[in-house]
């Protein structure tokens, strides 16, 4: 069997809930994914959820950022 490449890609989803008080609050998650096929449908595996990262390092433009920021554990405060 062939070996193959696991592609990771940075997701963003905003969802929004109205709280008691009949204000609409807004969620950002930030999440750190696997996309592979199965059964000829593409699905998508959670690898890690960098919500809880601070703003600048979990808003990263790119896969190749994230990974850098993380590997020399760069303080978001330099970026």
């Amino acid at each position: 069997m062939a070996r193959t490449t696991q592609a990771m890609h940075v997701a963003r989803t905003n969802s929004r809930r109205v709280n008691k008080a009949g204000e609409t609050v807004e969620y950002e998650s930030v999440l750190l994914r696997r996309s592979f096929r199965q059964d000829g449908k593409v699905k998508h595996e959670t690898r890690a959820n960098l919500s809880a990262l601070p703003a600048l390092l979990g808003r990263a433009g790119r896969m190749r950022d994230l990974a850098f920021a993380l590997v020399c554990r760069v303080p978001a405060r330099s970026w």
